[in-house]
């Protein structure tokens, strides 16, 4: 949801989402200042998807809180390769 948002300065949420989504921007900025921006993203969606649906499950993410058009599957095959790449085992 939030990681479609080209330029996070301008964007003006919902009332009631405003505190939410600062607080949320400002912690991902603190967690991944050093890494690239699609990993930033990742970190992003990731924080936002346990947050949103209450579970740390891949599959649980991606089907209650990222709501993308693709195939649940292809979604959580990314966010696990996003995932070991920037923590591998």
């Amino acid at each position: 949801m939030w990681g479609n948002i080209k330029n996070r300065k301008t964007f003006s949420p919902k009332i009631g989402e405003s505190m939410i989504h600062y607080q949320l921007e400002n912690f991902v900025q603190i967690l991944s200042k050093d890494l690239s921006k699609p990993y930033q993203k990742f970190v992003h969606q990731m924080i936002f998807g346990i947050q949103t649906s209450k579970d740390i499950k891949l599959s649980e993410i991606s089907r209650r809180a990222l709501n993308e058009e693709i195939k649940l599957i292809k979604t959580e095959n990314r966010l696990l390769r996003n995932l070991t790449t920037i923590f591998p085992s």
